[in-house]
């Protein structure tokens, strides 16, 4: 939703992986080079998107691949790219784009536990688990050098609102009212907030990315 948004809003994002699959009829609006890229490289540093390392080492094969992705960005006034990987690879990314600009967004926990689940099979607590893993990242990377963040929220009034003041904070090229944004669709939510209760830590967590959303 958010990739697609700034896409509409003017940032180009080259080929991406954009047909409907099962548990996202949008596509994931990734690009294939960089997702093979970080998932080889999670790989090489012992971990994978589904139990990520704590560090990573950047390998030259890694660097020569994102050079060539940069490289194939030349002459692009607005460019980026999706893969939530990039939380555990940003290092790599800020060492040849030292003016790379973030946009993180967040959802609740539950809801994500609730799609990994069917997704993957995973348990509800290996869900909040890599939440808590991803979005502690997201946090970090807030912390060192504040950039925008959304929340995925219920109402979608709401979010069209976040989104359209989105694209005033990162001055792109479109700026859209809400009512203008036609990627965003309403019914495309597979999970709902539930009621239950979140683990404490995970809670603590979640407050604090809402404490610094748009």
């Amino acid at each position: 939703m958010l990739i697609g948004t700034l896409q509409e809003a003017g940032v180009f994002l080259g080929r991406v992986y954009g047909d409907s699959i099962e548990y996202n009829r949008k596509g994931l609006l990734e690009p294939k080079a960089v997702l093979f890229m970080q998932e080889d490289l999670l790989k090489a540093n012992g971990g994978s998107w589904s139990d990520p390392p704590e560090t990573v080492e950047w390998q030259n094969l890694h660097k020569a691949v994102r050079d060539l992705f940069i490289e194939s960005r030349a002459g692009q006034p607005v460019w980026g790219f999706k893969d939530p990987r990039t939380l555990f690879t940003l290092e790599g990314w800020l060492d040849a784009l030292p003016a790379l600009e973030c946009v993180g967004i967040f959802r609740h926990p539950l809801e994500v536990a609730a799609s990994l689940s069917g997704r993957n099979g995973f348990s509800m607590e290996t869900g909040l688990a890599l939440w808590k893993r991803y979005n502690q990242r997201l946090l970090r990377a807030h912390e060192r050098a504040a950039f925008p963040v959304v929340e995925f929220l219920s109402s979608p009034q709401e979010l069209r609102a976040k989104l359209s003041a989105l694209m005033e904070v990162l001055r792109l090229p479109h700026s859209l009212q809400p009512s203008e944004l036609s990627f965003f669709e309403e019914g495309i939510r597979r999970n709902h907030t539930s009621e239950d209760a979140l683990p404490p830590d995970v809670e603590v967590l979640y407050r604090r990315l809402q404490d610094i959303a748009l």
